[in-house]
C-alpha cells in the first residue's frame, strides 16, 4: 500500500468520526432538559406492593402515572 493511499483512507476515517462527533452532540443537544423544567413525585400505593403513582410536572403541565404492576 502507497503512502498516499494510507493518508486518503486515514483523512476519510478522521473525518467520518468527526461527521459522527457533531450528529451525536446535535442529538443529544435536542433531547436535554435542564432539571428546572422537569420535575417528578412518586409514591406506592398503601396496601399494594407493586403498584405506584406519580406525577410529572413539565413547564407547568402534569402527567399522571400509574402503574397497576401488570404487564401490559
Amino acid at each position: 500500500m502507497q503512502p498516499q493511499n494510507r493518508s486518503g483512507i486515514l483523512l476519510r476515517i478522521v473525518l467520518g468520526l468527526m461527521l459522527v462527533t457533531v450528529f451525536a452532540v446535535v442529538a443529544f443537544g435536542v433531547q436535554a432538559q435542564t432539571a428546572a423544567d422537569l420535575r417528578t413525585y412518586a409514591g406506592r400505593v398503601t396496601g399494594f406492593e407493586d403498584q405506584l403513582v406519580a406525577i410529572g410536572i413539565e413547564n407547568g403541565e402534569a402527567t399522571i402515572y400509574i402503574c397497576d404492576g401488570r404487564l401490559d
